[in-house]
């Protein structure tokens, strides 16, 4: 029935789940949590958790709601097992964390990572602000490089071109860098990548979910950049780097992007979008084997 139903039972630890980076939405400890190590085991989950994914750890407030009398003999009993498991030694060696500070616990890791990432940003004068790509809040002609991957689409570009000419000293650079999707592998796994994310889009607009989302086509940054004004010289640099990947990582890749996000935010199944026919047909595209994988990437350069 598990092979069938594709449920896997493995043996690990909450620290070493043995899983790919980014590679599950989804999370959840029943009954467990105060068994397991937090510091290690919200970094692993963090870590295997994709953009968005969720961690939910589910407890069980024991007794169950009955009577007073009832719940007052239960909690009694188990209260005296519990003193004389630990007066005879039983329970020597056990650590447990309780189970009402497990949402502070997460909540401290959360900070306790962004005062280190602080530090480490403070050593390195490496800085994270939030800002918008039109107010970038730096001092005029204080830079010479600016840099923008993967997102220039979701930028207004006058405001954007015009804002990161301002920063820019005399001669700076702003590199617009975006990758082509999907990486080249074969021309039958490459086709139903993009069938795949095809229909999600479609019915994302159908459904009504990307309305309200204004969006820049990539093929056209260059164009507008030398409309912009806003740069002495405008070209395109073409690159690549080669990885290597199986039928898994590329069915991965296309669960991590975008349109498949925003189905699954709003309700859409795995099942509706047909993501098991997907994977279905990748594996029989590329088979068991790793094959070399060629990322080809776009850099729209722009000199004040």
């Amino acid at each position: 029935k598990m092979e069938s139903s594709k449920i896997k039972f493995l043996n690990g630890h909450s620290g070493q789940l043995g899983m790919e980076d980014e590679s599950v939405d989804l999370v959840t400890v029943s009954q467990a949590l105060h068994w397991m190590e937090p510091v290690g085991t919200f970094k692993e989950v963090n870590r295997v958790l994709r953009k968005g994914g969720v961690f939910a750890a589910i407890d069980c407030d024991w007794p169950p709601v009955i009577n007073g009398e009832a719940e007052w003999l239960y909690q009694e009993f188990l209260a005296r097992c519990r003193r004389r498991a630990k007066q005879e030694g039983h329970t020597e060696g056990v650590v447990k964390w309780e189970k009402d500070e497990h949402l502070q616990r997460m909540k401290d890791r959360k900070s306790a990572e962004a005062s280190a990432a602080e530090e480490k940003m403070e050593s390195s004068k490496i800085k994270f602000l939030n800002g918008h790509s039109g107010q970038l809040g730096m001092e005029d002609e204080s830079v010479d490089l600016v840099t923008v991957s993967q997102a220039l689409h979701w930028m207004e570009p006058v405001g954007t071109f015009k804002e990161v000419n301002r920063v820019l000293r005399k001669g700076g650079v702003f590199a617009a860098i975006d990758c082509d999707w999907p990486p080249v592998i074969n021309g039958e796994a490459e086709w139903l990548y993009q069938e795949f994310l095809a229909r999600c889009r479609r019915r994302a607009k159908q459904e009504g979910h990307t309305e309200g989302v204004v969006k820049w086509e990539k093929d056209e940054h260059l164009q507008r950049m030398k409309d912009s004004k806003q740069f002495t010289y405008v070209r395109e640099i073409l690159v690549h780097s080669t990885e290597h990947g199986t039928a898994k990582r590329l069915v991965d890749l296309a669960l991590s992007q975008g349109p498949v996000g925003t189905m699954m935010r709003n309700g859409i199944t795995a099942e509706q979008l047909g993501v098991a026919e997907f994977k279905q047909a990748v594996e029989k595209s590329m088979g068991d084997k790793t094959w070399t994988w060629y990322f080809c990437y776009r850099i729209r350069v722009g000199q004040k």
